[in-house]
């Protein structure tokens, strides 16, 4: 998706309109979009990683060492022998998570500037929903996300509570205004998994 009309030339601004809050400490997204660009632009590792550092993605939790080898805190996926003092030096609990107000900034800003937002297997749990509050205007449009083994009700809640969090409300064809015109237009929180998720909405959020 994120490929889709890059062309080679393009591809140092593949990242430019993308954000990505992360719950988990491992540092599967990063290796993953390294080694993608790799194969499909046919670049050299470095270059891929000079591209995926550039991505904003934020990790509220922290994350197990670098995926970066030239980082001091490199540590490979899976490998062994790492130390493992260096790898978990920036790993947070809940409340640490919390109570950083510079990654909560960071979560703020990377919301109020997307118009579209995309949740992939996030349980919606209270205590991450509360690190996604905003409470400013912002540009969010479409909210799209699973909700894999959830009902009916509890998706239905689910949206509420997403709406309440981002201080958003859904669009009203009736009603004119300046609240409306920064309403939610699409919401699509469905029951299903991130790959068939994915295939279904491919061209709605690209």
């Amino acid at each position: 998706m994120l490929t889709e009309g890059v062309k080679c030339a393009d591809v140092d601004e593949i990242f430019n309109n993308v954000s990505i809050v992360c719950f988990n400490y491992d540092r599967c997204i990063e290796i993953f979009l390294k080694e993608a660009l790799i194969t499909y632009y046919k670049i050299d590792e470095i270059k891929s990683v000079d591209l995926v550092g550039r991505l904003n993605i934020i990790h509220p939790y922290g994350s197990v060492g670098h995926f970066d080898v030239r980082n001091e805190r490199f540590t490979p996926l899976g490998g062994e022998g790492c130390s493992l003092r260096k790898s978990v030096a920036d790993i947070r609990t809940f409340n640490e998570g919390l109570k950083s107000a510079s990654h909560r900034a960071a979560i703020a800003d990377a919301l109020c500037d997307a118009q579209t937002l995309v949740f992939l297997g996030f349980a919606y749990h209270p205590i991450n929903m509360s690190l996604l509050e905003v409470d400013r205007s912002s540009k969010i449009q479409n909210i799209f996300g699973t909700a894999k083994g959830m009902g009916e009700p509890s998706i239905k809640r689910v949206s509420s509570d997403l709406l309440r969090i981002l201080s958003k409300q859904m669009f009203q064809p009736d009603k004119g205004g300046i609240r409306n015109l920064a309403a939610v237009r699409q919401m699509e929180i469905e029951e299903n998994t991130s790959h068939d998720f994915l295939m279904r909405h491919f061209r709605g959020i690209t």
